[in-house]
């Protein structure tokens, strides 16, 4: 590294200059530039992930959720089946062909 002495300085103390040629300078801009754009193209590929995860959990959600009049359904359909099982069975089977036209 090349020393230069600065003009505000009267004790003459010496700095160091951190380039000494234009290219290293260039060099070190490339490198940077290939770190963002790295850094940039990972971050892309991190948000699509979690896009596709997001997107699972709502459809997940969707499929799990049961509209409430169909869990009211079910639990007369249960207790159905535990107190007359022949009433259960047609009360089962007309729900099941109520949810298969939806």
């Amino acid at each position: 590294m090349a020393i230069i002495a600065t003009d505000d300085d009267e004790s003459e103390d010496e700095q160091e200059l951190w380039f000494t040629d234009p290219q290293q300078l260039l060099d070190i801009f490339a490198e940077l530039e290939e770190q963002n754009l790295s850094l940039i193209q990972n971050s892309q590929e991190t948000e699509e992930a979690l896009e596709e995860m997001r997107q699972t959990i709502k459809e997940t959600q969707q499929k799990m959720s049961v509209p409430a009049s169909s869990h009211s359904a079910l639990c007369d359909i249960h207790q159905a089946l535990e107190y007359n099982p022949a009433v259960g069975i047609v009360m089962l089977s007309a729900h099941c062909e109520n949810e298969l036209l939806m």
